[in-house]
This record gives structure tokens, C-alpha cells and sequence, in this order.
């Protein structure tokens, strides 16, 4: 453990090499702690990909975690998101895609995260990814309220979304979330406000004094 925790910080630092050679000491042990194993697998593959050089070697430890992880659905399903998100680095969005679908493995631990992710692929390849982003506002809603950082770019892709639909009635729904989740809203307040700026003067000059509220607050 103290190993794996020692490789974590240096991840977190950005320091990949001297991460690397922690998490590489406990892929190569006979570690007897089979979720310890698959952890350190899981985030040395990890620091592989973030050097975007090293993405075959990468490929072998996501696929590799897969075996060791076939019946728990919870490390199945990251290792999947994992592989999508290591091909959509890639520009394989087809590939990305294939894979972002396995992951979608019902009740497991990372499911807002893997459909928030399945939005950014398939928007790639220009498919409607409005059903995928509300999926995982909810399970955030229920589950992962703390999470605000995903809750808000979840927020942000959404109000993006129905401004460009023209989307009104759902547009002050998310308005009215934002609020409600008590995230930093301000970036999707700014949009608002510039969407009726010319079409509804009132509306524009309302979110923008909310907006300036928000910002006195922070």
C-alpha cells in the first residue's frame, strides 16, 4: 500500500516516470491482494496513456486487467472507459466507441462518469448524445452529489446543447439544476445570458445579474 500510495502522489504530481517505477515494483510482485493488483495495474496503465508516447504498452495492461478482473463489474467497466477514452486520444472514434459500450455495465460504480464520456465519443461521430448526459446527471442527482465537478461540465454540455436546439423549456430546467446542485454555474450563465441577448433583453440582463452574484460569492 505504502508503494501504491507513493505512486499516486507522483501521478498527481505529473511526475509519470518516477510513478511508473513505484506501481511497475507491485505489477511485477506476487502481490497477494488480487484489488491491489489490478489498482496498480489500472493506474500505471493510466500513466502510460497520459504520456500519450506509450499507448500499445498502455492497450496490454487494460486488456490484461480485463482478465484479472472478469467478474467484478466495477473494474470491467473502468478498464473498458479506459480503453475508449486511450483510442478517442487517438482520434479512433469508432473504436472508442465500441469500447465506451462495454463499459456501460449496469449499476457499476463509475456509471456517470462512463456516460458522460459516451457523450464526448459519439458526439465525434455525430450521433445524439442528450439521452447519455441526462442518464448521468441523474445517477449524480441520486448518488454522486458531491461530484460537482462533473455535475457541472455534465451542465455546461447540456445548456450547449439546447442553446444550439433553441431548446428553451429545457434550457431553464438546467438553468434552474445548476442552481439546485449548487455548482459553479457561471459559465452556463454566460451562455444563457448571450443567448438572449438581441431575442429577450430581460432574460439576458436577468442571468447576468445572477451571474454577477455568483461570481461576488465565489
Amino acid at each position: 500500500m505504502i508503494l501504491y500510495q507513493k505512486g499516486l502522489i507522483y501521478k498527481k504530481m505529473c511526475q509519470y516516470d518516477d510513478a511508473l517505477e513505484y506501481f511497475k515494483i507491485l505489477i511485477e510482485k506476487p502481490v497477494k491482494d488480487k484489488n491491489l493488483l489490478i489498482k496498480a495495474k489500472m493506474v500505471y496503465a493510466n500513466c502510460l496513456m497520459d504520456q500519450h508516447i506509450k499507448f500499445d504498452e498502455a492497450k496490454k495492461e487494460y486488456f490484461e486487467i480485463l482478465d484479472l478482473a472478469h467478474s467484478d463489474k466495477d473494474f470491467t467497466a473502468l478498464a473498458y472507459k479506459n480503453l475508449s477514452e486511450l483510442y478517442y486520444n487517438e482520434k479512433k472514434y469508432k473504436e472508442a466507441g465500441k469500447y465506451i459500450k462495454n463499459a456501460q455495465i449496469p449499476n457499476n460504480e463509475y456509471l456517470n462518469v462512463i456516460l458522460h464520456f459516451t457523450a464526448k465519443v459519439f458526439q465525434n461521430l455525430n450521433e445524439d448524445v442528450e439521452g447519455y448526459l441526462l442518464q448521468a446527471l441523474e445517477i449524480c442527482e441520486q448518488k454522486d452529489r458531491e461530484n460537482l465537478d462533473l455535475i457541472k461540465n455534465i451542465i455546461d454540455e447540456l445548456v450547449l446543447l439546447y442553446i444550439k436546439r433553441d431548446d428553451e423549456e429545457n434550457l431553464m430546467l438546467m438553468a434552474d439544476k445548476a442552481k439546485e446542485l449548487n455548482i459553479n454555474y457561471c459559465l452556463s450563465y454566460v451562455r444563457i445570458s448571450e443567448y438572449y441577448r438581441g431575442r429577450n433583453e430581460k432574460k439576458s440582463i436577468e442571468f447576468s445579474n445572477e451571474l454577477m452574484d455568483k461570481l461576488s460569492q465565489i
